[in-house]
């Protein structure tokens, strides 16, 4: 059996985004992230779940209950957006035992409900209801947790992420040996009214000890073990002070690179223009920001993602030969990585479907190198977008007639072009040479620098 929602095909709206998925099948307890072939799985796949405000409120639950031993819950996550709700998404064994719960979340959004997410591995809701040796495990890819304002709809503490190893609304000592598994990788967090995740060995609404042992530190029973690798706790406002979270913020201190980004700011054509009129647009959080600083050998520039933005280094020492074409070239392959960064962080549904061979690679990988994955997809989709601007700025400093292979050889600098199966041997030795020439300023086998733009040393 699998079951699977259109992608972007549906909005889940007032109590009918209350979406159940039960799931039972009589095997191993242990939760598992590589789902085999002939395993049950839920494929939950960019979709809209808002506004739900009636009754337990959630945008989505996903639960076994009441007398499910043994069942098995597994579920796909991605590019889905959940707002608007009391809760986003509930998950949780209740008056069950030995159930198990597997969920893996990929670039969804847990956005402005009054709580993003609530886990309870094992929660005793009535009298006689006994919630005991269940387990949960959630691994989150590129997720973000934002903006939630509270009430928690259960009672619980306000968080951003409830993650509780047991639950007892009413009996004394009707949850124990449970386990919750939390790990986060790429993920954030962003101006949240309570904390940004709260966890409990057990929560008990009485006076009453939910069950025995049950210790957040103590792993011999009811626990939660939470991981956060690569993932960003932002304080809201450090950031809207300094930075007010939009725009292009130049931060370079040679003159020369100043003139020369200022130059790259005026390209208004094609995909480039579209991606720096995004960052002038004064959109909430798309933030680059470029600096100078000291890089590894061979390595021009480098992007990545800060609590302050997106910040890319510009290695002057290694610039200061080049020509104004060869820095342009620099800044344009940054500035792309800068808006695949924040094009999957902040507006991933659409950034998942323009650009899908990224979150299939990220996926792919148990170590994923999230350079080389944006490498191959501006290897994939840019080329000749690069190739057009470096065309245009070009023309903007009186530079005209130039053959048109000049910039589509610029173009694949910083990329692997040598392993590229496109290209021949012979264009490969050309590429090289065209941008050692530009580097370095001076003829490298046939290929000659546009000698027409200044050497930056000679614009001080």
């Amino acid at each position: 059996m699998k079951y699977s929602t259109k992608p972007s095909a549906c909005k889940w709206l007032l109590s009918v985004s209350l979406l159940f998925v039960f799931i039972a099948c009589k095997k191993s307890i242990e939760p598992v992230t590589n789902f085999p072939e002939d395993e049950s799985v839920s494929e939950i796949d960019s979709n809209e779940f808002v506004g739900n405000n009636v009754g337990a409120s959630q945008g989505m639950e996903i639960q076994s209950a009441n007398g499910a031993t043994g069942s098995i819950i597994r579920a796909n996550l991605k590019g889905n957006y959940v707002h608007g709700n009391k809760l986003g998404f509930r998950f949780f064994n209740t008056a069950t035992t030995s159930a198990s719960i597997t969920i893996k979340s990929t670039a969804d959004r847990f956005e402005d409900n009054g709580m993003e997410c609530s886990f309870n591995a094992g929660a005793s809701t009535g009298a006689t209801a006994i919630a005991n040796g269940n387990v949960i495990k959630f691994d989150a890819y590129g997720d973000s947790f934002r903006n939630d304002h509270g009430p928690s709809p259960d009672g619980t503490p306000v968080a951003s992420i409830y993650a509780g190893g047991g639950l007892s609304t009413t009996a004394a000592n009707s949850t124990s040996n449970n386990r919750l598994e939390i790990n986060l990788w790429g993920s954030f967090f962003l101006n949240n009214a309570g904390s940004d995740i709260t966890a409990f060995g057990a929560y008990s609404y009485t006076p009453s000890l939910a069950g025995t042992n049950n210790n957040a530190g103590n792993v011999a029973s009811a626990y939660v073990t939470i991981t956060k690798e690569r993932t960003y706790v932002y304080e809201l406002a450090t950031v809207q002070t300094r930075y007010n979270l939009t725009g292009i913020k130049d931060e370079l201190e040679e003159e020369s690179l100043k003139e020369i980004l200022a130059g790259v700011l005026k390209l208004k054509e094609g995909k480039i223009g579209e991606i720096i009129n995004k960052f002038l647009s004064n959109t909430l959080h798309w933030t680059w920001m470029i600096r100078e600083g000291s890089l590894p050998e061979n390595v021009n520039g480098r992007t990545q993602f800060t609590s302050e933005g997106v910040v890319t280094i510009l290695d002057f020492d290694k610039l200061q030969n080049a020509t104004n074409l060869s820095i342009g070239r620099t800044m344009i392959h940054e500035m792309i990585h800068a808006y695949l960064t924040l094009y999957f962080r902040y507006d991933s549904g659409k950034a998942n479907k323009d650009y899908p061979a990224i979150p299939v690679a990220w996926m792919a990988s148990e170590d994923p190198d999230l350079n080389k994955i944006q490498h191959d997809e501006i290897e994939r989709s840019f080329i000749n977008d690069i190739a057009s601007a470096l065309n245009e700025y070009a023309k903007t400093v009186g530079l005209n007639d130039i053959d048109e292979y000049v910039y589509t050889d610029l173009a694949w600098g910083g990329l692997d072009f040598q392993s590229s199966t496109q290209l021949t041997a012979d264009i490969k030795k050309r590429i090289q040479n065209r941008l050692k020439a530009e580097q370095l300023n001076k003829q490298v086998d046939t290929e000659k620098p546009v000698v027409a733009f200044k050497l930056v040393k000679q614009i001080f």
